[in-house]
This record gives structure tokens, C-alpha cells and sequence, in this order.
């Protein structure tokens, strides 16, 4: 049975088994290990864990992990809210805006100090040493952070929102709305390039949600056993850990998304059959029309949208 089992996993894909599967697996097996250690009653004890992984027989392993594959896909689909919790979408209420607040102001000062440190006074000549300091500070600005008026309480938010205006934004385009539609348009190799970095992404998000899960279901199976309390606080740690490391994959995808559009972005023009634009103004006024013609509906209507043949 677990053979069949297996082969079914090997159906459902390797983002389902790397991104879904794997994290949804370390957080039952944690959660199990404690259980099946004695938590909470007792202090966790490895005989008497072994005692009980060796009581299991296939029938229980089976539907253990049977029902493991049906909870990962149940909680698939919640992967993009995930990953916008993690960004700092929190809602509109007045609750979500006042545990935004502190991360918003963070995130304008740390903007406004990489701000300082591309300028330097009215006439001054920079050192080789202070040019090349302002260029990789212009640089970081623009990967981390978006305009001052569309700043996120977390850095991740700040990065992808940040990646979002640099892909389609230069060339006038709206990426959230543009991109399901772009997509489905590149090259098959360009495509597994955004997807490897959007997994390792996705991956990195997931983690950091069990991590923080599992110290959580930690603390109250362990509150009262002294030492063991160290095993949430490592969890919250390597939660941290899986943060920072989704910061970094976002900065990958973040070029993967530039590369897409910086090469493909006609495609799309081609596709909806419209117009090609003859100079960088004219791309602009086209873009810019498209988006918020598929932003607002086909009640929007300009000049400038003209359809085409498509060259």
C-alpha cells in the first residue's frame, strides 16, 4: 500500500511533494515525536518514542500517511494567502492597521536611511570608494523597497511589492493584473526558471509557517518540563531562519520576473492582438491602457488602445 501511495505523490507533482507535502510531513512527524515521547504529561523520552514508532504496523503508517497527503492538499490552494500574510496583507480594519503601523514606520526609516546614502551634498565630488558605495545603495533601494507611498510592514512585502514595480511597472505595465497572463506566453525555458525560484519561494514561506506552528504546539506540550522549553524557542529561531530565507528567494524571483518581462512583454501585445508600439513613449501609453482596461473591465476605452495584427 505504500507503494501505491508513493505513486500517487509521484502523480500529484513535484512542486505538491517539495512545497505541500515535505513541510506538512516535518510538522506531523513533530508533533508525532512529541506525543509519542509522552508530552505533556511527561518529559519527552527517546525509549519510549522508539517504542512507539516500533508498535506501528504498514496498516497505521498507511493511513498516517494517507491522511497527510490528503491534508497537504487541502491546505495547497491557501499557499498565495500564505505568502501575503508573510507580506504584511493584513486586512483594512482598524486592528490590522494598528499591528502594521510599527513595521510601516520601520520600513520608511530603514527607505529613508538607504536614501541618504545615495546622495551626497551640492557639490561634492565623490571618491571612486563613495561612488561605488552610493551605486550599490541606489541598487538595494530599488530591490527592497517600493515607492514611500506603497511601503509594507515586512520586508518581504517591501521586496516583492518592489519587484512588482520594476518588472511591468517600467514599462507601464500593472504586473498583478498582467502577469497571469503573460505566464502562460513564455518560452518553456524561461518559465522553469521563474518557477524553480518561485518554489524555493513558496518553500521557504511554508517552512516558516510550520516552524512557527510547531512552536507553538511545542510550548504547550512542553510548558511544564523546564529544559525542554528550548525546543519552541529553537522552532521560533529556525522560523526567523526560513524568513530570511524567503527575503532571499523573493530577490531571485524578483529577477525572474524582470527577465520576463524585459524579454517577453511583446508576446502579450501579440496575443490580444493589439497594436505593436513603435518607440518606449508609445509602449507606455499602450501598456498603460491595457492595464487598467483588464484592471477595470471592458468599459474602459482610449485612443491610444488600438488593435492590430499583432506587428
Amino acid at each position: 500500500m505504500i507503494g501505491t501511495l508513493t505513486g500517487v505523490t509521484k502523480d500529484l507533482g513535484l512542486r505538491f511533494n517539495v512545497v505541500s507535502l515535505l513541510p506538512a510531513g516535518a510538522l506531523a512527524l513533530f508533533v508525532f515525536g512529541l506525543l509519542a515521547s509522552g508530552a505533556p504529561d511527561h518529559a519527552p523520552d527517546i525509549h519510549r518514542l522508539s517504542k512507539r514508532v516500533a508498535s506501528l504496523d504498514a496498516w497505521q503508517a498507511s493511513a498516517a500517511f494517507l491522511a497527510l497527503i490528503a491534508f497537504a492538499l487541502v491546505i495547497q490552494p491557501l499557499q498565495l494567502s500564505l505568502v501575503r500574510l508573510l507580506e504584511g496583507y493584513w486586512g483594512g480594519s482598524q486592528l490590522g492597521r494598528l499591528v502594521a503601523a510599527p513595521g510601516l514606520w520601520l520600513a520608511g526609516r530603514r527607505r529613508r536611511a538607504l536614501e541618504r546614502m545615495t546622495m551626497l551634498p551640492a557639490g561634492t565630488e565623490p571618491s571612486p570608494r563613495q561612488a561605488e558605495a552610493m551605486v550599490a545603495a541606489t541598487r538595494r533601494l530599488e530591490r527592497s523597497f517600493p515607492p514611500k507611498d506603497e511601503l509594507m510592514p515586512t520586508q518581504l512585502g517591501n521586496v516583492l511589492r518592489a519587484a512588482e514595480d520594476r518588472a511591468g511597472g517600467r514599462y507601464g505595465l500593472l504586473t498583478v493584473v498582467t502577469w497571469p497572463r503573460l505566464y502562460p506566453l513564455l518560452p518553456e525555458k524561461t518559465a522553469a526558471i521563474v518557477d524553480d525560484q518561485r518554489d524555493q519561494l513558496d518553500l521557504a514561506a511554508r517552512f516558516c509557517a510550520v516552524c512557527l506552528l510547531g512552536a507553538a504546539v511545542s510550548l504547550g506540550l512542553l510548558a511544564t518540563h523546564g529544559v525542554w522549553l528550548v525546543v519552541p524557542a529553537v522552532a521560533v529561531v529556525l522560523a526567523w531562519i526560513c524568513y530570511r530565507a524567503a527575503i532571499a528567494a523573493a530577490l531571485q524571483y524578483a529577477v525572474g520576473l524582470e527577465t520576463a518581462y524585459d524579454l517577453h512583454r511583446v508576446e502579450l501585445l501579440r496575443a490580444l492582438h493589439l497594436r505593436l508600439p513603435t518607440d518606449y513613449e508609445s509602449e507606455r501609453t499602450t501598456n498603460e491602457a491595457l492595464s487598467t482596461f483588464l484592471l477595470q473591465g471592458p468599459s474602459f476605452a482610449r485612443p491610444e488602445y488600438e488593435y492590430g495584427g499583432g506587428t
